[in-house]
């Protein structure tokens, strides 16, 4: 989906997943903050639970955050 800034593309994302009913999603953003961005948005307006997974490569981090964490 290609829009200006503001303009809800997660949250309309997030309603065509819920609306298709689909098992698995697959989202891909340029960066950690919009990933964190992103997932606390559809967190926060998804009408039901969903298990995620999240995956980054930001070499900044540091190793102490190496650890996989999963939530359902």
């Amino acid at each position: 989906m290609i829009s200006a800034c503001g303009t809800q593309k997660t949250t309309t994302g997030l309603r065509i997943v819920e609306k298709a009913n689909v098992q698995s999603v697959l989202v891909i953003v340029p960066s950690l903050a919009l990933l964190d961005q992103t997932l606390k948005e559809w967190i926060e307006q998804s009408y039901n639970n969903f298990p995620y997974l999240c995956v980054g490569s930001d070499k900044s981090i540091g190793k102490e955050y190496d650890d996989i964490i999963l939530k359902s």
